[in-house]
């Protein structure tokens, strides 16, 4: 039996409606996705819920975590459109398994799935839970209600079943919301317990009005509301008009319409079959006195039995205008709502794609500087050795100007220079020879 909670296109008054993109770590922060519950009673019978939203909380610096699904409905009193919730906390949790797609599953088990994938439109997770307690339900503080249509009672029902018998149940919902490897951190933590609760601030819900918390378990305010509406009795709650669907399109028919006593006949003025004995003239006077009382109230009888068919008539109108304002209202919150969902699924495409065009920019610009910065560094390294040469030739030339001191300064340097060299090699040469020594004669005076 599958449930959908969504008893019109309404949307979280407490929420933003955007989902979160994930960051590729153990930390998950995930909000308003949609989700798709399954579970089997105490009877052996399985029972699902749809149009859930689903947020997931997991701080793996503090080892903090949170689940909270949360689904709406429509109300006669109150909140036109509340949300109701299902806070799950760590605490609550024996176990959760990731089911994958290898795993085993039965028959029905399989066609559950599939019909999950149908529901949500996309290739999904699913996460097993098995709690050991009861998962904390909120409700708004007008608990208990009386709701707007027969669809929204559907949804209370489901929603308090679920809450009081899934001890054991399956939640699916898109895999691209989360990756693997962040879903199988977060099961292991909550399985080895070594997670505690965020603070479920139950008190900022519906607008800063807070919210309640209820047993699903006691039913007992919820049913005697049930039984004053069977029996007729009025409530707090429900002092309006009853809905458009309730009352027959036509409205009630002047025959079924009482009037009031206080105009219905007088049974002392009803015809008698006996006579009076009056004489004849003051019997006349007395039966046109009554003909003309009869008419009168016959005609004031009319006339306030067609000003309440005519009352009736606007009152089925406006619940027509009013049930037509209202499917326009949901049509354009349909729409708002899908467009919300196409810019998210936009922006996601348009984030993969745009994420391999920055890597090929970035690796091109740097590409492109080195290859500027070798160039500049080329160019400099061309421009300081022709300016070093320049400037030596120039000093070179400007030095040797002067001949004189160009010459002498080579004479010296190349003179030295030899003689060196000339010493150098005396010293290392051994020489052979004839001397012959003959005194020298003075000159002649």
């Amino acid at each position: 039996m599958d449930v959908s909670t969504a008893s019109g296109s309404d949307s979280d008054s407490d929420s933003n409606g955007t989902t979160s993109i994930q960051p590729w770590n153990d930390d998950v922060h995930i909000k308003n996705v949609p989700a798709f519950v399954v579970w089997r009673d105490l009877h052996g019978e399985n029972h699902s819920l749809s149009d859930l939203n689903l947020s997931l909380v997991h701080t793996s610096s503090t080892n903090k975590a949170l689940v909270q699904l949360q689904a709406t409905t429509r109300l006669k009193k109150g909140p036109a459109k509340p949300s109701i919730y299902l806070f799950i906390k760590p605490d609550q949790i024996r176990n959760l398994a990731y089911v994958s797609s290898e795993d085993h599953l039965d028959d029905d088990q399989e066609d559950l799935h599939t019909q999950a994938r149908e529901k949500l439109g996309a290739s999904t997770h699913v996460l097993r839970f098995e709690l050991q307690s009861p998962a904390t339900f909120v409700v708004p503080t007008e608990h208990p209600f009386k709701f707007f249509r027969a669809g929204s009672q559907a949804v209370w029902t489901s929603w308090t079943n679920f809450a009081r018998d899934a001890h054991c149940f399956a939640l699916h919902f898109p895999m691209k919301a989360l990756s693997k490897s962040q879903l199988l951190s977060f099961c292991q933590a909550a399985s080895s317990h070594a997670l505690s609760s965020l603070q479920d601030n139950i008190t900022s819900l519906y607008g800063g009005k807070g919210g309640k918390v209820v047993d699903p378990n006691d039913n007992d305010e919820y049913d005697a509301i049930q039984t004053e509406t069977r029996i007729g009795i009025p409530s707090n709650e429900n002092t309006a008009p009853p809905a458009y669907e309730e009352r027959g399109a036509a409205g009630p028919s002047l025959s079924t319409i009482e009037p009031p006593l206080c105009l219905s006949p007088n049974p002392d003025m009803q015809q008698s079959h006996k006579r009076r004995r009056r004489d004849s003239s003051t019997s006349c006077q007395d039966r046109a006195t009554y003909e003309k009382g009869k008419d009168a109230n016959d005609r004031i009888l009319l006339a306030i039995l067609g000003l309440q068919q005519a009352v009736n008539e606007a009152q089925v109108a406006h619940g027509a205008g009013i049930a037509k304002i209202m499917a326009k209202v949901e049509a354009i919150e349909e729409r708002f709502k899908r467009l919300e969902e196409d810019q998210r699924i936009l922006a996601d495409e348009v984030r993969t794609h745009m994420a391999p065009l920055w890597d090929e920019m970035d690796a091109r610009l740097q590409s492109q500087e080195d290859r500027e910065h070798m160039h500049i560094r080329d160019v400099i390294e061309e421009v300081v050795d022709e300016n070093i040469k320049e400037k030596m030739a120039e000093a070179i030339d400007g030095y040797f100007n002067n001949d004189d001191e160009g010459e002498d300064l080579i004479h010296k340097v190349i003179g030295k220079r030899i003689q060196e060299e000339t010493k150098d090699y005396l010293q290392n040469q051994c020489f052979t020879g004839h001397f012959t020594i003959t005194q020298e004669k003075p000159p002649l005076t």
